[in-house]
């Protein structure tokens, strides 16, 4: 072990008033778990050894030798002598794999025992040496007539604690049940926390000691070292440690090896240390609170998708190309799972199940781990599935058909008794893939099991009564991934009657009285259904090469009428009784999302009848929905929508604990308590009585029947979009910064769903202030996650580029419209030969008149990737022949980038940029370019406020790039007549001083590197075009670093000759180019010098000549002294000058005076100099003269 491996740092923060139960432990560089002796004790040790080594003959000690081999496990002597070499590449071994894991700062302590003293007869002993004794030894004692020293030592009192380092703290110690004990705390010895570490004072265990006890030779220390740091990892979880600890306590474990400990306490053969090494692994890998949130969101619209959890290391490690032998340490800094999975995890857990045959509670967590495993990604779930012997293991024991009731308690051996968690592994299975699905109803049977456990009511199955309805539930919800893939169609039918009694049961129920798991199993029987309605509804569309499934829309068609008296019944009691009683809206939620999916897929089937739809329609829902909004439950429930909203959270979410190599999807935040310390809580979307699920389904139950009968709700529509309560939450949406600090997080996907179906609403209700639903419509295209593509394509189509939305936008008094008029224009020579006359007012309606153009160059760029389009819109659509898994990956990355309106350009520019010199552009290049810059020019006059949330800098940027597209695009006069409205839009007052060039621009290494590129093409391409030349004069201005000026004055001298821009047609205000005056003496030599070899002339290039004019004259009279002599040489220079007109301008400039309007102005001259300058030029006369 290396001099840094001594210890893994958890300390007590130096202020532990701010905690009442926690403290931290401390890293100590100069204190090893490696040793337990001191180094004289080791010394003495040595030389015993060496001396009894010394007598003994050659013969003698292979002879002993011998012994010992035979005596010894093989695998230890094989471990021994490895030590004396390099440990290189991955042992066999386990014990190879912990020296694997002393590379990664695993603490550990020698299991060399100190020599304890020779007894002594107490008889012997004088009576000074009695009284030198540590304790008094009392001779009537039991088994006292001989005495050992340093025994009696641990039985005299326990000194006072020392105290901590106010600057560094102190190590944290931890009870048995994982949790800090405050270093104040005084704990009777009679407690068992006192121990004969370092510090035998301090009660409780360091995670170092920890470490130590976990690799005892005596069991108990094993297994109370694994239970405890079990514990700690599981408190650590839920946010206990939060306040009092300086560094984290899971990364600081990982990082320290506990992978490797752990993954050798399952290879023991005691039951006990096995059940401990389970207890820890499943602490360390599964988290409670995660699996609660995804079991409580499963039956919400699209719940039942599954996030991958593989790390970001992990993903660009597969994407780079080449895979090799990666070791496990290597791969376990990677991917926890992927190097607990090449650590044979997966045979041992099979052998711990088939030999070891452990109770229930560890049976548990072995299913509990392999979820977290299956649910890592497809790839992980693919090596479960293909483990036969552990599914064979799971299925027949842990999924029997048939067992003997235990009462009211589960059993403590499980084995023959169905678990609840082992349909939930089957169902993370399913969620994997179609492929496993396959394999687990053809090899294992999992649809018979399924029928087993739901064919009767839950509490007819002879289990504990948790057991029961829990059981049922997983089997309603592993049977609808089955459905979604076109599975279990047949099974259906044969349950059919059981369904509808099922259906009847729920329309008697009284929902209040209902239980938490009893409203759940309602939910997920509609689910269920919900998923064989759908696929009964899409069997028409299938490919003809598509097997059908067994079922029909005929079949399912007999649920509506009961799914409808169960809604209105349903609806009836929360109108009446929810203001007063809570109760679960989970099975409302579910009945609305099956009357929708019949809604919209019954105009799709034979036989259907219009008339008689609209006339169902019609005596349903007129009086339901309107009711139920106009009620004031559902007013409350309106209120409340800023509460439980993710992206107006201002609360930091609880990310320490969380790993770079073992993600978590982040369901828990940090709030300050009362005593103003950092409590945790669950995010806002997984709080009690969360409305926007039930929001989400009445918005799509509301939209599916405005489908069918476009009359039938407008004033529910009205009463919804023109709320009071939505238009204030919509406010906030678009007020929020764009990095809310909840918004990347996958449960913000369901606030995502209740925005964008709420968005669709307005497509039938035109709401009085359109102008936010555009922005929040703007906001939610930048915060869609993986697997919304079909989302972000419907919204660009029916919302974003919707051709009446923006005409009623136009048509409103708007107060952008009211500085465009037709007056102000601008008038700018291209060099094409044509002038360009831009009317900001005409610009803005011509680009309305194409927004339908627009928007097809908009979803064209955003469809490229049309297989990721197909699987979202296939996923949403609910076509079960094209679903190949319910997974998402890089769960809470946005899709969409803040910028998106850019993205056509950058595009081709990437393209212009790949492309070689003789190749030509895409053909359609300036259809792409004209209507991009139409939109944005849209967006930066009508919606100001959305535009903010991007950096002006990064839209000058963008707007700059389309110079580099193409050699003469720029010179296009529609291309052109936008550029310049632009321009004239950046060099506002307000705008124009909040360029920053120092600003990060995403894709760009750097401005400089941009402006260099930028220069080079004006040089070979622009034909001295004004417009062209305004946009590289920008960052000249002197308020930028000098590097750019130099770029052109310097190092592209060639570019100044065709820099020609008029002064009526220089857009920016000029003093920006003069104030404050040079300081830096090489650029101003490089002014002097064009202007005084006439590479800059005042007739051909005015804007550059006033520019070096200037800062040359102010150089020469207005410099301090310590540029004296530099100064003397240019005063010198230009009295020499034979050019008579730049020698007045430079000697008797005075100052550039600028019209009224800033696109005229004149050159202003002393007409006599005042003293100080005529004395100077009067010394240089006289000079010059000798």
């Amino acid at each position: 072990m290396t001099e840094n491996a001594a210890s893994f740092g958890v300390e007590i923060s130096p202020d532990t008033s701010q905690s009442k139960t926690l403290c931290s432990a401390k890293e100590t560089a100069d204190s090893s778990l490696e040793y337990a002796l001191t180094t004289q004790e080791r010394n003495t040790i040595h030389q015993e050894n060496l001396a009894t080594l010394s007598s003994m003959s050659e013969t003698e000690i292979l002879q002993e030798q011998g012994k010992l081999k035979e005596t010894l496990d093989p695998k230890i002597i094989e471990f021994l002598m490895s030590k004396r070499g390099k440990l290189t590449g991955r042992e066999s071994t386990h014990e190879a794999q912990l020296a694997q894991a002393k590379e990664v700062r695993l603490p550990v302590k020698s299991a060399v025992r100190a020599p304890e003293t020779a007894a002594v007869d107490i008889s012997t002993l004088t009576e000074v040496q009695r009284n030198n004794l540590p304790i008094k030894v009392n001779t009537d004692w039991p088994h006292m007539t001989k005495v050992e020293p340093d025994k009696l030592k641990w039985m005299k009192d326990l000194p006072k604690p020392k105290a901590g380092d106010s600057k560094s703290g102190r190590q944290a110690r931890f009870d048995f049940s994982g949790h800090v004990i405050r270093p104040d705390l005084v704990i009777p010895v009679q407690e068992g926390l006192h121990h004969h570490g370092n510090e035998p004072e301090q009660a409780g265990y360091t995670l170092e000691e920890l470490f130590q006890l976990a690799r005892s030779v005596h069991i108990q220390q094993r297994v109370l070292a694994l239970n405890i740091l079990a514990k700690i990892m599981q408190n650590a979880k839920t946010g206990v440690f939060l306040n009092g600890l300086v560094k984290p306590v899971i990364p600081s474990l990982l990082e320290a090896g506990l992978v490797f400990l752990v993954r050798w306490a399952m290879d023991d053969n005691t039951d006990s240390v096995i059940a401990a090494a389970v207890y820890t692994l499943h602490s360390f890998l599964v988290n409670h609170t995660e699996n609660e949130a995804l079991a409580k969101t499963f039956d919400w619209y699209r719940g039942h998708i599954s996030p991958e959890m593989i790390p970001r290391v992990a993903m660009s490690t597969e994407d780079g190309g080449k895979k090799s032998k990666v070791s496990d340490v290597d791969l376990v800094k990677q991917d926890v799972i992927k190097g607990l999975l090449q650590m044979t995890l997966l045979p041992r857990l099979t052998y711990i199940l088939e030999v070891c045959r452990p109770q229930t509670q560890v049976v548990n967590n072995i299913v509990d781990i392999l979820v977290s495993i299956a649910r890592h990604s497809s790839q992980s779930a693919y090596q479960v599935s293909q483990n036969s012997k552990l599914l064979e293991i799971i299925c027949q024991e842990f999924l029997s058909d048939s067992w003997t009731s235990h009462g009211i308690s589960t059993p403590d051996i499980p084995y023959g008794y169905p678990l609840h968690k082992a349909m939930q592994l089957m169902k993370t299975l399913c969620t994997s893939g179609r492929h496993m699905t396959s394999i687990l109803i053809s090899k294992y049977n999992l649809l018979k099991k399924i029928v087993r456990y739901v064919a009767v009511m839950p509490d007819h199955l002879q289990l504990p009564e948790a057991d029961c309805w829990n059981l049922a539930i997983e089997a309603f919800q592993t049977w609808k991934l089955c459905a979604i893939f076109g599975y279990g169609a047949e099974e259906f039918q044969d349950l059919y009657p059981e369904m509808m009694s099922r259906l009847q049961w729920m329309s008697t129920t009284e929902i209040t009285q209902c239980k938490p798991l009893q409203c759940q199993y309602m939910a997920a029987v509609l689910g269920f259904l919900n998923a064989i309605t759908n696929l009964a509804g899409n069997i028409a569309s299938r490919p003809k090469d598509v097997v059908a499934p067994p079922i029909n829309w005929s079949h399912v068609t007999g649920m509506l009428q009961p799914i409808e008296l169960c809604l209105r019944n349903w609806l009836g009691i929360f109108k009446s009784f929810y203001q007063h009683t809570k109760f679960s809206l989970l099975p409302i939620v579910a009945a609305m999302e099956i009357v929708t999916s019949f809604y919209q897929l019954m105009s799709f089937q034979p036989g259907y009848s219009a008339v008689d739809m609209l006339t169902h329609v019609e005596e349903l829902f007129p009086k339901m929905l309107l009711s139920l909004v106009e009620s004031m439950p559902f007013q409350q429930v309106l209120s409340n929508i800023s509460k439980y909203s993710m992206v107006l959270c201002d609360s930091l979410l609880f990310t320490e604990e969380t790993a770079n190599n073992l993600p978590s999807i982040s369901v828990l935040v940090k709030r300050k308590s009362d005593i103003d310390q950092m409590t945790c809580e669950l995010c806002p979307a997984l709080q009690p009585n969360n409305f926007h699920p039930l929001l989400v389904s009445l918005f799509r139950l509301i939209y599916s029947v405005n489908s069918v009968h476009k009359d039938i709700a407008k004033q529910v529509l009205s009463n919804i979009v023109n709320g009071e309560d939505v238009l204030q939450y919509i406010r906030k949406v678009c007020k929020k910064q764009p990095e809310a600090r909840c918004q990347n997080t996958f449960m913000t996907r369901y606030e995502n769903y209740l925005q964008f179906h709420l968005l669709k609403l307005i497509q039938f209700s035109m709401p009085d202030d359109l102008e936010i639903y555009l922005q929040m419509a703007f906001h939610l295209l930048t915060s869609f996650h993986h697997g919304d593509e079909y989302l972000i394509h419907d919204l660009m189509t029916s919302i974003i580029f919707n051709p009446s939305f923006l005409k009623r936008m136009t048509d409103l008094p708007h107060s952008h419209l009211e500085r465009l008029n037709l007056s102000d224009q601008s008038r700018l020579s291209s060099a094409s030969g044509h002038m360009i006359d831009v009317s900001q007012l005409k610009l803005l309606e011509e680009a309305c008149q194409n927004l339908t153009n627009i928007g097809s160059v908009y979803t064209m760029v955003f469809g490229k990737d049309t297989k990721e389009l197909d699987i979202s819109r296939s996923q949403h659509m609910n076509v079960f022949h094209s679903i190949d898994n319910c997974l998402i990956s890089c769960p809470g990355e946005a899709l969409v980038p803040k910028d998106w309106f850019f993205l056509p350009l950058v595009e081709l520019l990437s393209q212009t940029e790949q492309l070689s010199l003789s190749a030509s552009l895409p053909a359609d290049m300036l259809r792409v370019v004209s209507h991009s810059l139409r939109w944005i020019y849209i967006l930066e006059t009508l919606f100001t406020e959305m535009m903010r949330a991007v950096p002006v800098t990064v839209r000058l940027v963008r707007v700059m790039c389309t110079f580099l597209i193409g050699n003469d695009l720029f010179l296009e006069p529609v291309v052109a007549s936008y550029l310049s409205a632009f321009l004239k839009l950046f060099c506002q007052p307000g705008v124009i001083k909040k360029i920053d060039l120092s600003t990060a621009i995403p894709g760009l290494t750097s401005f400089q590197d941009f402006y260099s590129e930028f220069i080079t093409q004006y040089e070979g391409v622009s034909f001295g075009d004004s417009l062209f030349g305004c946009y590289l004069l920008l960052p000249l201005q002197q308020r930028y670093d000098v590097t750019y000026r130099k770029s052109l004055w310097s190092d592209h001298v060639t570019a100044l000759r065709s820099l020609n821009i008029p002064l009526d047609q220089f857009q920016m205000p000029m003093v920006n180019f003069l104030e404050p005056d040079e300081t830096d003496v090489q650029m101003v030599r490089l002014y002097f010098q064009a202007l005084y070899s006439e590479s800059v002339i005042q007739t051909r290039h005015p804007v550059l000549y006033i520019i070096a004019l200037h800062h040359v004259n102010r150089f020469m009279y207005l410099q301090t002294s310590n540029q004296r002599k530099m100064k003397h040489v240019l005063l010198k220079q230009a009295f020499l000058c034979k050019n008579e007109k730049l020698k007045t301008h430079l000697l008797y400039y005075k100052d550039f005076k600028q019209s009224e309007g800033g696109l005229q102005g004149s050159i202003e001259l002393y007409n006599q100099l005042p003293s100080m300058r005529k004395t100077l030029l009067q010394q240089l006369q006289n000079d010059s003269q000798e």
